[in-house]
């Protein structure tokens, strides 16, 4: 039996992009020694990468397949990704169940109808603007050679409303997965990328191929090098201590003071001893509290806090206040100051004082340290 082509109408047709795993409609004429071939027969068709020789890119047989006066018509699905490049179709023939194939010469070159080339840019239109998909109120844009604006040669129109969100999703295939955003300058100014690390969930930021930020999937939040910025607000207030020793406090002048190793300070006397409180601006005072040791009964330990203006001569004007007359010789006492006229501070209109006093002495009575408690909403 000898087997010849006759004709190829149109070559073939495609229905749709190659691109994607998608069949492909092929249509021809067979001539079974000069006649139209009629009856079943077997086929094998192979994509090539050249008109001869070359590698197989990929190939389907089809058995059985039913002719009619010659006419060859027959879906052929050949996978994904096939279609990249220039492509020829060898067709090899033979009766059904016959014992060996013979190969049409020559190969046919593979070219997309005009309807697959219309479907292939689907959802995409040609526009002034460049290649565009979607409407005016959901749409991408795509120009190469002449910006939009001053910048902007991609861009992506967002619909309106409360959930009018638009952008760009690149999305990992695997848990693992690490989806990348990337920006380069080929010219000197190197590169920069982003991604999604899967396997922890942290954005990592790398600039010059250094990791400077990362955000971790909590929300916490580390930086390489130094963070610069005009001003920087905690979420919630953020609470602070500052404890001032015994040796923090002095005698007022004309008093004689001392500080017993292991015990506190103490005033020769009557009079007042005094230490500056100085505490970042917008600082919110929440307590003070004071550790002292009084042996001996009949005494009271009296504590202040309070606010001068910037000349000396401005007399103190008490925030704060707390005493205590609980004495013994079996332990250190403390007392806690928590109500305050106005806590919140303001270094830059007065100076804050704390002032301690024992009455009717401080003899045998001891001051041994004051410890702050506050919050800030801002780094100190």
């Amino acid at each position: 039996m000898k087997l010849t082509t006759r004709s190829l109408v149109l070559g073939m047709i495609m229905v749709a992009c190659p691109a994607f795993a998608e069949p492909i409609t092929y249509q021809g004429r067979l001539a079974d020694n000069g006649q139209p071939a009629d009856g079943s027969y077997d086929l094998i068709f192979t994509l090539y990468d050249v008109a001869s020789g070359g590698v197989a890119v990929a190939s389907v047989e089809q058995v059985g397949v039913q002719l009619s006066d010659g006419l060859l018509t027959t879906d052929l699905d050949f996978g994904d990704q096939v279609f990249e490049g220039d492509r020829w179709l060898e067709i090899q023939v033979r009766n059904n169940g016959g014992r060996s194939y013979s190969t049409l010469q020559p190969r046919q070159p593979v070219r997309p109808a005009p309807s697959a080339i219309d479907h292939r840019l689907e959802p995409w239109a040609t526009t002034p603007d460049g290649l565009a998909a979607g409407d005016g109120a959901s749409r991408l844009t795509i120009n190469g050679t002449t910006p939009f604006n001053a910048f902007s040669y991609l861009t992506v129109d967002t619909p309106a409303g409360d959930n009018g969100f638009g952008g760009v999703y690149v999305t990992g295939a695997t848990a693992d997965a690490f989806p990348f955003y990337g920006l380069s300058n080929p010219s000197g100014g190197g590169v920069a990328y982003a991604y999604l690390h899967g396997p922890t969930g942290e954005l990592r930021i790398f600039n010059q191929n250094d990791e400077h930020v990362v955000i971790e999937s909590d929300g916490d939040v580390r930086v390489a090098g130094m963070l610069r910025a005009q001003t920087v607000q905690y979420s919630q207030q953020n609470i602070r201590f500052l404890r001032i020793p015994a040796e923090g406090f002095i005698a007022d002048d004309g008093l004689v003071s001392a500080i017993y190793g292991g015990i506190g300070m103490s005033i020769q006397g009557q009079g007042e001893a005094r230490a500056p409180l100085m505490l970042p601006l917008g600082a919110n005072i929440q307590s003070i509290e004071f550790d002292y040791y009084m042996p001996l009964a009949g005494r009271t330990m009296t504590c202040v806090l309070g606010t001068r203006g910037p000349t000396a001569e401005t007399s103190l004007s008490v925030i704060g206040s707390v005493s205590s007359s609980v004495s013994g010789v079996d332990a250190v006492r403390s007392m806690t100051m928590d109500t305050f006229t106005n806590p919140v501070v303001n270094p830059v209109a007065a100076d804050y004082v704390l002032v301690a006093n024992v009455s009717p002495s401080w003899s045998g009575s001891f001051l041994r340290s004051a410890l702050v408690t506050y919050t800030v909403s801002q780094p100190d």
